[in-house]
C-alpha cells in the first residue's frame, strides 16, 4: 500500500438509519412499544449514544430518549398524506 492510499479521504459509506422528523414505531427488548414516535435526532448520556424521538399526545408533547442496545425493532410508520 503505498503513502498516498493511506491518507486519502475515505468514502463515507453510513446510511443514515433514521431520517429526522419522520415517525416511527419502536419497540424495545422489555416488550414495550412505542408508536407514532417522530425522530429528532441524537444525543449523549452520560457519554452513550442515545436516539431522541418526540410523541404527540392530546395536549402535550412526551419526549422519548431510547439507548440503542436497548432498541429491538424500529418500524418507519408511512407518511400521512398533506392533502387530504
Amino acid at each position: 500500500m503505498k503513502l498516498s492510499e493511506i491518507n486519502k479521504p475515505k468514502e463515507n459509506y453510513r446510511d443514515e438509519l433514521y431520517q429526522t422528523n419522520n415517525s416511527y414505531t419502536i419497540g424495545v427488548n422489555d416488550g414495550k412499544e412505542f408508536r407514532n414516535a417522530i425522530f429528532t435526532g441524537t444525543k449523549l448520556y452520560h457519554g452513550k449514544p442515545m436516539l431522541t424521538f418526540v410523541m404527540k399526545t392530546n395536549n402535550e408533547h412526551i419526549n422519548l430518549n431510547i439507548n440503542q442496545s436497548y432498541l429491538s425493532y424500529s418500524i418507519e410508520e408511512p407518511m400521512e398524506d398533506e392533502n387530504g
